[in-house]
C-alpha cells in the first residue's frame, strides 16, 4: 500500500472558475474507490507519491515554484489534462509529442468518469437496435486535418455530425446508444475522452489518433480485442473496415465494457492512476538526462512559442 497525497496549483478566478474540476474528479475517484490498495493522506511530508493534478499554468511553472514540489521532487508526478504542454515534470498527459513518448516517465493518462456527465448507462439496448453502424459528433475545429475528413465520410448507416456552437449532451448520449462503432478522432489533445465514453457505453471505439499511445499499465488489457485502431492516412477506408468487423461488434462491445469498469470506472480508476504513477516515478532514476533538458527549442513550436514565453517572463518577474 502506498501513501498518497494529492494536490493542485490551480486556483478558482473569474477567468477560470472551473479551474479545480479535474482536481475534483480525482478526489472524487480517491474517495469512491473500491480496490483500497492505496491510501490518501493529508500531509506531504508522509507521503510515498505527491500527485499534482494540473497546473494553474500551462508549462508546469506553477508546480516547479511551489514549495512542496522544491522540497519533494522526486516524489512528485503531474496529472495533467491540459490539451497543449510539453511534458516535463514525469506523469500522466493528455498530449506526448512522438519525440519523448520512449521514455517511461511520460504516459498517456485515461479521461476520469464524469458522474454529472452522458447518461450512457442506458447503454443496455439491444444489439438488433442499433441503428448505425457508427457515429461521430465533435467540433471539427479542434483538429480539422483529421476530424475534417471524418466528417466528409459517406455511408446510409451512419451518424455524423459537427457540433461547433450547436453540442447536445442527449443527443450524443442518444446517438452513442444506438451506434456499434463511435469513432474518435484526436482533437488538438492526442487522446480524446471519447474513448473512454465508448467504453463505458459498451461500444466499440475507433481510435483516429497516430500520436497517441495505450497506456500498457492498464492490466490484462489487449486494446485489439474491444478497440479499432485506423492509422489517420486510412480515414477514408473508415467504412469498410466497420463493415468487415460489424459481426464482432456485440463482443467487443462487451469487452471494451469490462476493460473500462475493471480499469477505469468509478470504483477502479484511482487504483488504476495511482499504480500508473508509481511505475513512473521507479523510472526516473533512468530518465535524468530528459528531466533536466531546457525545452527552449522544443517551445519554437507554433503552438507553444508565444503562451511559453509569455510564462517565462512572467516566472522570470516573480508573477507566477
Amino acid at each position: 500500500m502506498a501513501a498518497i497525497f494529492l494536490t493542485t496549483t490551480c486556483k478558482v478566478t473569474n477567468y477560470n472558475p472551473r479551474a479545480l474540476d479535474n482536481f475534483d474528479r480525482i478526489v472524487h475517484l480517491a474517495e469512491r474507490d473500491l480496490v483500497k490498495q492505496h491510501q490518501v493522506v493529508d500531509c506531504p511530508e508522509t507521503a510515498d507519491l505527491i500527485i499534482f493534478i494540473c497546473d494553474r499554468r500551462i508549462y508546469h511553472s506553477g508546480i516547479y515554484s511551489s514549495e512542496i514540489f522544491k522540497k519533494y521532487p522526486e516524489k512528485s508526478v503531474v496529472v495533467d489534462f491540459n490539451d497543449r504542454t510539453i511534458p516535463r515534470i514525469p506523469g500522466l498527459y493528455a498530449t506526448i509529442p512522438f519525440y519523448l513518448q520512449q521514455y517511461p516517465i511520460y504516459k498517456y493518462l485515461f479521461y476520469p468518469y464524469n458522474h454529472g456527465c452522458f447518461d450512457l448507462e442506458k447503454a443496455n439496448a439491444l444489439f438488433s437496435d442499433y441503428k448505425y453502424l457508427f457515429s461521430f459528433m465533435g467540433d471539427v475545429n479542434t483538429y480539422p486535418s483529421v476530424r475534417g475528413e471524418v466528417l466528409s465520410l459517406i455511408h446510409p448507416r451512419a451518424y455524423l455530425k459537427n457540433t461547433y456552437q450547436d453540442f447536445s449532451p442527449d443527443l450524443f448520449t442518444e446517438v452513442s446508444i444506438c451506434s456499434k462503432f463511435v469513432l474518435c478522432p484526436r482533437g488538438v489533445a492526442a487522446s480524446t475522452i471519447r474513448v473512454f465514453e465508448t467504453m463505458r457505453a459498451s461500444r466499440v471505439p475507433v481510435i483516429i489518433s497516430d500520436e497517441w499511445q495505450e497506456n500498457e499499465l492498464a492490466e490484462d488489457v489487449d486494446w485489439p480485442e474491444f478497440s479499432v485502431r485506423i492509422p489517420e492516412r486510412d480515414i477514408k477506408l473508415i467504412p469498410e473496415i466497420l463493415e468487415a468487423l460489424e459481426p464482432k461488434a456485440l463482443i467487443m462491445g462487451q469487452k471494451a465494457r469490462s476493460v473500462w469498469e475493471n480499469n477505469f470506472s468509478i470504483s477502479h480508476g484511482f487504483n488504476w492512476l495511482v499504480n500508473s504513477c508509481l511505475k513512473i516515478q521507479k523510472s526516473r532514476h533512468d530518465c535524468e538526462r530528459v528531466l533536466s533538458r531546457k525545452v527552449y527549442l522544443e517551445a519554437l513550436n507554433k503552438h507553444h512559442f508565444i503562451p511559453f514565453y509569455k510564462e517565462s517572463i512572467r516566472g522570470a518577474l516573480g508573477k507566477i
